[in-house]
C-alpha cells in the first residue's frame, strides 16, 4: 500500500521522540511501502549527494530516520547557540586629563530583566536601604562596626555614561567566574569601585571604607 502524508508525519514523530533508538535493521521490519514517486525522489537524493552506483531498492525507513536526524541535529545547534549566547556588551573608554568616560556598545537595553543581589555579606553588615524597579536596583549594606558601606548597583546599559577621577586613583582589570571585571581604586584605598556587565545590564559593586581587592573579589563572586 502507499504511504499518505499523514502516516508520513507520524513516521516522523516517531523516530523524532524516541532520538531514533530503534530503526530499523532489515527491510523485512519496514511496515510501510512508499508511493512510486516517493522511491524516485529518495533515489535522486542519495544519487545527489554522491551515491553513483546502479539504483537500488532503499531502505526508506532509515534513510527519512538519518535526514530527520539531520535536520534536528541542525536546528537544534542553530537553536542552542542561539539560547546560550550571552548579550555582548562593550565598554568604551574616553580618557581625559582628570576624569575617565565609560560607554557602552552592543546589545544594550533600556530596562532590567533580573534582578542581582549579594548572596554572603561581610560579617557585621546589614541592609539599610533599597531600590528596585525597571531602570534601577540598588542595595546599600552599612557595617554596624565602623561605618564602612557596601554598595550594589544595576542599572540597564542604554543612554548612561560613567565617569572616574584619573587623578585619585587607577584602574586594575581582573576576571571572576569567567567575566571581565575592572576595578577602580582608590589612591587613599578608601573607596574600591567594581564595575562590568552582564546580560545587557551595567553592575556596580562599590566599597566605601578601606578593604582589599582580594575581599572584593570575593564579594563580585556572590554576586546572583
Amino acid at each position: 500500500m502507499s504511504v499518505s502524508k499523514e502516516e508520513f508525519f507520524d513516521i516522523l514523530r516517531e523516530y523524532a521522540s524516541k532520538e531514533f533508538e530503534h530503526i530499523p535493521k532489515s527491510d523485512n521490519e519496514i511496515d510501510y511501502e512508499f508511493s512510486e514517486e516517493f522511491e524516485k525522489k529518495m533515489e535522486k537524493l542519495i544519487d545527489s549527494i554522491g551515491n553513483n552506483k546502479k539504483p537500488r531498492k532503499l531502505n526508506h525507513r532509515k534513510t527519512i530516520a538519518i535526514l530527520i536526524a539531520a535536520i534536528i541535529i541542525a536546528f537544534a545547534g542553530a537553536m542552542s547557540v542561539g539560547a546560550i549566547r550571552e548579550p555582548i556588551v562593550e565598554f568604551i573608554y574616553k580618557i581625559y586629563d582628570g576624569f575617565t568616560d565609560l560607554f557602552f556598545e552592543g546589545d544594550t537595553t533600556d530596562k532590567l530583566s533580573y534582578i542581582y543581589s549579594l548572596s554572603e555579606i561581610p560579617e557585621g553588615f546589614v541592609e539599610t536601604e533599597r531600590l528596585s524597579n525597571d531602570s534601577i536596583n540598588l542595595i546599600v549594606f552599612e557595617s554596624q562596626q565602623n561605618g564602612n558601606k557596601i554598595e550594589l548597583c544595576q542599572q540597564p546599559t542604554e543612554d548612561i555614561s560613567i565617569s572616574y577621577d584619573n587623578e585619585n586613583g587607577h584602574i586594575e582589570n581582573f576576571t571572576v567566574n569567567g567575566i571581565e571585571i575592572s576595578v577602580y581604586i582608590s589612591d587613599r584605598n578608601d573607596c574600591h569601585i567594581a564595575f562590568w556587565s552582564m546580560n545587557s545590564n551595567y553592575i556596580e559593586l562599590t566599597y566605601h571604607g578601606a578593604t582589599t581587592i582580594d575581599e572584593m573579589l570575593k564579594l563580585i563572586s556572590s554576586i546572583q
